[in-house]
């Protein structure tokens, strides 16, 4: 068996009213998603809901990244995205040092104008 374990950030927050509401809200995404992961033994998992002005140290030490925020209250609003800092360093994280990102359910239907 293998000792080696991932460490994995999970990057929270707001989410479009049909995503955040008492029964799943994306508090109850993450916690539920830190509990099947560490429950493998394989992951280490950190969350974080402050997801703007991530720099690319603060992401070295994490083998992948989990993205449970759209950054909007409404689905037809545009979101307010991550972040040029965070960003960048997501980026550098993937193309650069080969690391994992993984867009969690709705998180991934972002706008045009964030250049992804």
């Amino acid at each position: 068996m293998n000792d080696v374990r991932l460490d994995v950030l999970v990057l929270a927050g707001q989410m479009t009213a049909e995503h955040d509401n008492p029964d799943r809200s994306f508090r109850l995404h993450h916690q539920l998603l830190t509990t099947v992961l560490e429950s493998t033994g394989r992951f280490r998992v950190r969350v974080t809901e402050e997801v703007h002005g991530l720099s690319a140290e603060m992401l070295d030490r994490y083998d992948v990244v989990i993205i449970v925020h759209e950054g909007r209250e409404h689905y037809h609003r545009i979101p307010d995205g991550l972040g040029a800092t965070t960003d960048a360093s997501l980026l550098e994280l993937v193309h650069d040092k080969g690391r994992g990102i993984v867009w969690f359910h709705s998180s991934f239907v972002q706008e045009p104008e964030w250049g992804w």
